[in-house]
C-alpha cells in the first residue's frame, strides 16, 4: 500500500496559508510554494509571534497606568504599537496594534485640526496648546513631527510669536494668582502674602500682578490677619523656647531655662506663653 501525504502551508499562529493534496509534479509544487512566499511574505518564526504578544501585554500594561499623565502613557503605548507591526506579524497582537496607531492617528489629526481653527480665529494661545499637546500625547507619530514643526512655526511668526509669548505670560500669571488665592482662602495668611508679592515681582505689567499687589495691601493693612499672622509666629517659636525651657529644668540647667522663659516675656508679653513661661520660672527651686 502507497499513498502520498497532504502538505499544508501554516502561519505561526497555526492558520492556513494554502495546501498541497496528494502527489504533485515537482514543478507544481515549487509553483505552489513560490506562490505562497508571493502572497503572504516571508513565513515568520513562531518566536515573532511570541514577541509581539509580549508588546502587546506591555502596551497594555503602560496605558493601565493610571498614576502617570496621558503625555507618559500614550507615547509609551504608541512605541510598543509600532514595534509590533514592525515584526511583520499577522494575527491578533498585530490587529489590534493596527486598530489602535489607526485610532491614535485620527486623534492626532483631530487635534491638529482643532489648531488651525483656534489659529484662524486669532486664538494663538489655545492653537499652541493644542499643537504642544499633540507633539507630546503622539509622540512617535507622523501627526507629531508635523505638530512641532507647526507650533516651533508659529512661535517664530513675527506677529503672531509676540502675541503667543505674551498670551502665554499672562495664563502662567493667572495660574500663580490662582494659587495665592487658594492660600489666602485656607487662611494661610503668611503663605498667601509671599505668593501675592512674588505674583507682583514676577509678572509684573499683567493683569494678574495688579490684582496680586492690591490684595498684598490689603492683607498687610488687615488688622485681623496681621494679628493672626504674629499669634502664628508666636506659637510657633513659643512652643520651640518653652519645650526647650522644660528639658532644661529636667536637666539640672535652670539658667538655661530662665533665659529661655525671659526671652518668651519680652517679646510676646500678654500672652498665654508668656503665661506659661512665669508657670515655668515658678517652678524653678
Amino acid at each position: 500500500m502507497s499513498g502520498y501525504p497532504n502538505i499544508f502551508f501554516l502561519r505561526p499562529d497555526e492558520t492556513e496559508l494554502d495546501r498541497i493534496e496528494g502527489y504533485v509534479p515537482a514543478d507544481r509544487y515549487l509553483a505552489t510554494m513560490r506562490k505562497v512566499l508571493e502572497a503572504y511574505g516571508p513565513v515568520r518564526p513562531p518566536a515573532a509571534l511570541r514577541r509581539a504578544t509580549e508588546l502587546l501585554e506591555k502596551a497594555r500594561a503602560a496605558l493601565a497606568e493610571g498614576r502617570k499623565a496621558e503625555e507618559e502613557r500614550i507615547p509609551a503605548a504608541i512605541a510598543l504599537y509600532l514595534e509590533i507591526l514592525g515584526l511583520g506579524v499577522e494575527g491578533e497582537p498585530a490587529d489590534a496594534a493596527r486598530a489602535a496607531i489607526d485610532g491614535y492617528r485620527a486623534e492626532a489629526a483631530s487635534g491638529l485640526e482643532s489648531a488651525r481653527g483656534h489659529d484662524a480665529e486669532g486664538r494663538v494661545l489655545e492653537a499652541a496648546e493644542a499643537l504642544d499637546r499633540v507633539a507630546k500625547v503622539y509622540r512617535g507619530l507622523d501627526e507629531a513631527k508635523a505638530a512641532t514643526k507647526a507650533l516651533a512655526a508659529l512661535e517664530a511668526d513675527p506677529a503672531k510669536g509676540p502675541a503667543l509669548k505674551k498670551a502665554r505670560r499672562e495664563r502662567e500669571a493667572a495660574t500663580a494668582l490662582g494659587g495665592a488665592r487658594a492660600a489666602e482662602t485656607a487662611k494661610e495668611w503668611e503663605r498667601a502674602m509671599g505668593l501675592y508679592k512674588d505674583v507682583a515681582r514676577k509678572f509684573e505689567g499683567t493683569e494678574a500682578a495688579g490684582t496680586a499687589s492690591a490684595r498684598l495691601a490689603a492683607l498687610e493693612a488687615d488688622p485681623e490677619v496681621q494679628r493672626a499672622i504674629r499669634d502664628a509666629k508666636a506659637e510657633k517659636e513659643c512652643k520651640n523656647w518653652l519645650s526647650l525651657a522644660e528639658s532644661y529644668v529636667a536637666a539640672g540647667s535652670p539658667d538655661k531655662a530662665r533665659e529661655l522663659c525671659r526671652k518668651v516675656q519680652e517679646k510676646y508679653p500678654d500672652t498665654r506663653w508668656a503665661t506659661r513661661a512665669q508657670e515655668i520660672l515658678d517652678s524653678i527651686p
